[in-house]
């Protein structure tokens, strides 16, 4: 339960409220990796990076296996790249796109990174393998289905992402 409140909260756009949550099922059950995992990603939806690593590898070390590994290390690779760890941010990017169920979000980090760095050529190519998972992944559908609410890291994340030439719509 923990995960899907915290979830919808960040898509309400209300971190710190998915911030609670996600506190409230890790003092339920520390054990509890998802809750881990909830509460980084809330951490850097609210401009709070730094703070979302610690719950990152929190989540990581709880759960190895996790079948969610995909989200764990594309999510962590995201709180890196708004931390302007962009080199990190590409690398863990790719590992979480070896993952065998993984998703476009496996790919965004890479992509905003290479932007960031204003390595064009691969930034191309990298959005070239996420459009073979999501064919019209766009800045605006990145926008939507991750609404970062703090300035500074919104406009890292999606600023890279349109530096790397990824379509608007």
């Amino acid at each position: 339960m923990g995960g899907a409140l915290t979830r919808a909260q960040i898509l309400r756009a209300e971190p710190d409220a998915a911030i609670a949550a996600a506190d409230t099922a890790i003092s339920l059950n520390p054990n509890f990796a998802l809750a881990h995992f909830g509460r980084a990603h809330a951490l850097w939806h609210a401009g709070r990076p730094g703070e979302a690593i610690v719950s990152h590898d929190e989540a990581l070390r709880l759960c190895p296996f996790d079948p969610l590994m995909w989200a764990y290390l594309a999510s962590k690779a995201i709180a890196l790249l708004m931390l302007g760890e962009f080199e990190e941010a590409v690398a863990l990017s790719l590992k979480s796109q070896q993952q065998p169920n993984s998703q476009i979000f496996s790919h965004l980090a890479e992509i905003s990174a290479l932007g960031n760095l204003g390595r064009n050529d691969d930034a191309r190519h990298a959005i070239g393998r996420a459009r073979e998972k999501k064919p019209d992944v766009s800045v605006a559908y990145v926008a939507e289905a991750l609404p970062v609410t703090d300035a500074r890291c919104r406009e890292i994340f999606i600023g890279g992402l349109r530096k790397a030439g990824l379509p608007e719509r």
